[in-house]
């Protein structure tokens, strides 16, 4: 009898992230609007309000890494990590400020179509 090989620990940890992701995308407690996570990135002086930020979009980029539509939310984008702060956060602030009316939206698809011009995986 064969065994399959042990997958290394990292990708263990890697799957086990991405799934904990998933729940929390797809539970009660995700409940935040765009708005909400918007305002969160917003404001610059408070270190809480920022991490909650860098953390909501960071969680978003990595689903929407997926190539599932269920995952991703129907956009699949390729965002480099260093991206992330100097360049995605003010992106989607500056779009949200633009659009007003997508304060109530779901942010990973309204997040999605803001980075899928941008960032595509080819």
């Amino acid at each position: 009898m064969s065994t399959a090989p042990a997958l290394p620990i990292w990708t263990r940890f890697r799957a086990m992230g991405v799934g904990i992701l998933l729940m929390l995308f797809n539970s009660s407690a995700s409940a935040a609007s765009l708005g909400q996570v918007m305002d969160w990135c917003s404001n610059r002086g408070n270190e809480g309000d920022q991490r909650l930020c860098v953390a909501y979009v960071s969680a978003a980029i990595e689903l929407m890494r997926s190539p599932d539509p269920v995952s991703n939310g129907g956009h699949q984008v390729c965002v480099p990590d260093e991206d992330l702060s100097t360049i995605v956060i003010p992106m989607l602030t500056t779009w949200m400020k633009q659009n007003p009316q997508a304060r109530n939206q779901d942010p990973l698809s309204t997040v999605g179509t803001v980075l899928a011009g941008r960032y595509p995986c080819s």
